[in-house]
């Protein structure tokens, strides 16, 4: 509701008013904005941290690992990679023997443990349908090193499709 009061002459026209019943809002706080330049250098320091510290990220949070190889910055824990690795059926006598070659390279420039070999045979549907472990030739690669490895199985299962080969980690 609003009151006027009367007007007293043409040289004071003011009309006088008011609210009656209704509180005054509070001005809003001005918030301090951050100029887009400091959010821009924010957001690539966080992302420089994000890919420089990955190792250790993934060391934590093994499931990041995809996360960097779907962006082209996959993770190796091991510091070991796998070459060449090829397998064939051969006959020996009258049993099929299924041989699998390959090398292990040692990717740090110190020297690095060989953890043990896991071969598995999976089948058309990806189950695996056997699965055995392989002990590298030596225990230790110096760096940049490379030593061949080789595994074999006997009476292999007839169902197998394709053969995986991965370091065996804890």
């Amino acid at each position: 509701m609003r009151e006027t009061f009367p007007m007293r002459g043409a040289a004071e026209a003011r009309i006088y008013s008011r609210d009656i019943g209704r509180p005054r809002a509070a001005p809003a706080p001005r918030r301090a904005s951050l100029p887009p330049v400091v959010f821009v250098l924010g957001l690539m320091a966080a992302l420089a941290a994000l890919l420089g510290l990955r190792q250790a990220i993934v060391r934590n949070v093994p499931q990041m690992a995809g996360l960097y190889a779907a962006i082209g910055a996959p993770v190796n824990l091991v510091g070991l990679d796998l070459r060449e690795v090829r397998s064939r059926l051969v006959v020996e006598g009258e049993r099929k023997v299924l041989s699998v070659e390959g090398e292990i390279v040692n990717l740090r420039r110190d020297a690095t443990p060989a953890p043990p070999l896991l071969v598995t045979v999976r089948g058309e549907d990806g189950r695996d349908r056997y699965a055995w472990t392989v002990r590298p030739q030596k225990s230790q690669l110096a760096p940049g090193e490379k030593i061949p490895f080789r595994a074999r199985l006997v009476s292999p299962p007839a169902d197998g499709a394709d053969v995986l080969v991965r370091f065996a980690l804890r």
